[in-house]
Formats: structure tokens, C-alpha cells, sequence
């Protein structure tokens, strides 16, 4: 008889996020923060974090980060949230199957 083991490995990690002022970023009110923070172009933060125009309307939805109001035309990405609600992001390590 044959005795399999198996090994599993948790890794856990932080992610810091520093915002410098960018090209495209503005300082304004955010309402569910309460306070006046940068923002974003939704375009910055899918170049930034290299995620996907679904996976950030996906975070917006969900509430994580907030939507900032300009002006009729102008939606942008409150900066406070993005660093107090960090997403998570889960890959697999070669070999393993999911």
C-alpha cells in the first residue's frame, strides 16, 4: 500500500498601493469617503493595474472602490478606496491544476 502526501502552501501578501500625482488625476469630493482624494481615469487604473475594462466594472459594482462624479460626462475612480480595498488576485503555480 501506497501512501501519498500532499504538501500545501499558503502564501499570504500585501499590497501597498502609492499614488503619485498623475497627467490625469484631480483632487475632488468623494461622498462615501468624505473627504477630498485623488482620482483616476477609469483608463489609468485598467493601465495600472493591468486588469481588464469587465474585472474593474466588476470592482466598481461590488462597491469596493468608489465612482467619483464630474461633471456630466466625467466618471473617475476615487483613489482612497483603491488603497483601502486592495483587490485580490489569485494565479496558479506551474504544474498545478486548478
Amino acid at each position: 500500500m501506497t501512501v501519498r502526501t500532499r504538501t500545501q502552501v499558503t502564501i499570504q501578501t500585501r499590497q501597498t498601493v502609492v499614488v503619485i500625482p498623475l497627467r490625469d488625476s484631480f483632487n475632488t469630493w468623494c461622498e462615501r469617503c468624505r473627504d477630498v482624494v485623488v482620482a483616476l481615469t477609469p483608463e489609468s487604473i485598467i493601465k495600472a493595474f493591468r486588469i481588464s475594462p469587465d474585472d474593474l466594472r466588476q470592482i466598481l459594482e461590488g462597491g469596493k472602490w468608489h465612482l467619483v462624479e464630474s461633471g456630466a460626462l466625467s466618471v473617475w475612480v476615487c483613489c482612497n478606496s483603491i488603497s483601502t480595498n486592495p483587490i485580490e488576485n489569485e494565479f496558479l503555480i506551474e504544474g498545478e491544476r486548478p
